[in-house]
């Protein structure tokens, strides 16, 4: 029965003795906690405060993109305008080569027409043959170089088509 008695009061004793041990236990616990928190709340404090220039400096470029996309938007409206000044400047440009070339193409038409009805005046038995072989070579430099002048002109119209 000692041996009984023995073990009984052993673990009488465990039992008496467990909840202070568990209360130095939880203590210890708790304070531990209370370090970790404050290691805890210490990192994050450092890490907030390495960020603090990290948001100033995300602050400053997203200020840098918005005055940016600004003048992108500004220079995008003075291209636009460029472009339709281009364009409208083609559009009187080749309204100009149309009607120059008309003109042109109509003055050598009438180049053209007279001289060789000179010419055919020229043809003929009445004529006095000094004057007339002039008058004829210089008719001829006339009327090809009238014709050469009308090609000009065609090759000028079918450019400003394109």
């Amino acid at each position: 029965m000692s041996y009984e008695l023995k073990d009984h009061e052993s673990k009488s004793e465990d039992v008496i003795s467990r909840p202070n041990k568990l209360k130095v236990t939880n203590d210890s616990l708790l304070t531990s906690n209370e370090k970790l928190k404050s290691k805890i709340e210490g990192i994050n404090q450092a890490k907030q405060d390495s960020l603090l220039p990290s948001k100033q400096e995300l602050v400053s470029v997203n200020k840098e993109l918005v005055s940016t996309n600004e003048k992108f938007a500004t220079l995008n409206k003075q291209v636009i305008s460029f472009s339709e000044k281009i364009k409208q400047h083609d559009i009187t440009q080749a309204d100009f080569i149309n009607i120059a070339a008309y003109e042109l193409k109509t003055l050598t038409h009438v180049i053209i027409g007279y001289s060789e009805l000179l010419q055919m005046d020229f043809e003929g038995d009445n004529i006095n043959t000094h004057n007339y072989n002039t008058t004829k070579k210089v008719l001829k430099v006339i009327v090809r170089s009238a014709n050469e002048l009308q090609k000009l002109i065609n090759d000028i119209l079918n450019i400003a088509k394109n």
